[in-house]
């Protein structure tokens, strides 16, 4: 019989475990294949990886999974502050109450602690220092906090998977970090919402400025896309399949063809991203086509040259912001300053509205899915009048696409959204597909 003070902390507490499970491994007779009731340590001689160590090993696991600059830099900056936080210690000795440290110390993060030239080439405990010292204390909104909830969330739980660490720290917050995004943009919209941002005395002067204006609210309606997904589409990136002409929301490989010095490389949110749409019927009819293939004849790469991807002011070199920035915020003017919507509404509606019309109409989760590449958690609840539908994520690349291709079209045919798109005039922008317009790689 082994007793063991309750009154340890935690690090004494799991060495302890590891020791008595090194014990168990080492007598344990032969003939006998009872797994021990303890958890599963790990050797009490091989240490656990340091932090510097584990986060630079989990960003490139993120890497590898083509996971988005923009989330890379995000779990990098959590990451940089519990480093600052908690030093560069083993994660097994990361408990809940360094997390309660990491948080009370969130507000004395100096603001733009990645750009400021002043805090360059200093360790992470050395920005937050300089943050103390200077005494300008930066409140924690509520969305930050989540955020920095979720990223320490996933980091520990992948860590807890493989034994590194005797538990998941992040555990005891996970009460008060409920899916609580904005529910104002968590609904679809309803016909006549969606006449007034179509309204052709509205939308027509507004969009015919600029290409991506003319097309990503018609794309992102007929497709469900994600605006970025949108506004990094490339012309290789339409064309046929199976007969049916279709979008391909897929990164392009290493094709030095359709990359050009300063382009962004394409990211997308997840794996399940990662898929092959039609061409609604609507968007043919609208012209796009016409526009692809001009956009081909002027020998650009990009569909909408007009969207710059994010930069440091500074050096010029690519941040986390990808070419949707632009888009979203001429968007949400339109919409707030012409149609009189309020606030909250924005592309991201249209991928609502078109998941609630397929399920309504019957359409199978698989489906909707392989269209518009939900991943698990995105939506919470099972609810055709809020929009809300959990674990569309189950489409698999397992059925073949010919398979899949014709009840995909059949689909977003169903797809009735009450407005009629603006028709594309050939040659429409000319002007911005020239070789004097203003464009960005």
């Amino acid at each position: 019989m082994v007793e063991i003070d309750l009154d340890l902390s935690q690090a004494e507490i799991h060495n302890a475990k590891e020791f008595i499970g090194v014990v168990i491994d080492k007598n344990r007779r032969p003939s006998r294949s009872v797994v021990s009731p303890l958890p599963q340590a790990r050797r009490s001689d091989v240490p656990s990886p340091k932090l510097s160590e584990a986060t630079k090993f989990y960003l490139k696991k993120m890497r590898d999974r083509k996971r988005g600059k923009s989330i890379l830099t995000n779990t990098q900056g959590t990451l940089h502050i519990l480093m600052a936080v908690a030093g560069d210690v083993p994660i097994s000795q990361i408990g809940y109450k360094v997390i309660e440290e990491f948080f009370n110390h969130l507000r004395w993060w100096p603001r733009r602690a990645n750009s400021r030239v002043d805090l360059r080439g200093l360790t992470p405990r050395q920005k937050l220092d300089v943050g103390i010292a200077e005494g300008q204390e930066v409140p924690v909104a509520e969305g930050t906090r989540r955020s920095h909830l979720a990223v320490l969330n996933a980091f520990f739980e992948m860590f807890l998977k493989v034994g590194e660490v005797p538990s998941n720290p992040m555990e005891i917050f996970k009460a008060e970090n409920p899916s609580t995004k904005a529910k104002k943009t968590r609904f679809p919209l309803d016909p006549a919402t969606l006449a007034k941002i179509f309204n052709p005395d509205t939308f027509e002067p507004w969009a015919r400025k600029f290409p991506h204006r003319w097309w990503i609210p018609s794309i992102a309606l007929h497709t469900g896309a994600r605006v970025e997904e949108i506004a990094q589409l490339r012309a290789a990136d339409i064309g046929m399949d199976q007969g049916v002409m279709c979008f391909f929301f897929k990164p392009l490989g290493e094709d030095a063809e359709h990359t050009v010095v300063g382009m962004r490389e394409k990211s997308f949110k997840n794996d399940s991203s990662s898929r092959v749409v039609p061409v609604a019927q609507a968007l043919l009819d609208a012209g796009l086509m016409q526009y692809v293939e001009e956009v081909r004849q002027a020998g650009l790469l990009r569909l909408f040259p007009q969207l710059k991807a994010g930069t440091c002011r500074k050096t010029g070199e690519l941040n986390g912001a990808g070419y949707s920035v632009g888009h979203v915020m001429q968007f949400a003017a339109y919409l707030r300053k012409t149609t009189g919507l309020k606030s909250g509404i924005g592309s991201h509606a249209f991928r609502h509205t078109l998941v609630t019309a397929l399920r309504t109409a019957g359409q199978s989760k698989d489906v909707v899915a392989s269209i518009t590449g939900h991943s698990e958690g995105e939506y919470e609840g099972d609810d055709a009048r809020e929009g809300k539908y959990r674990n569309l994520d189950r489409y698999t690349a397992c059925e073949s696409s010919e398979s899949l291709r014709p009840k995909q079209v059949q689909a977003l045919a169903s797809f009735k959204p009450g407005v009629v798109l603006p028709i594309y005039s050939p040659g429409q922008f000319d002007h911005r597909l020239g070789p004097n317009a203003k464009k960005y790689p």
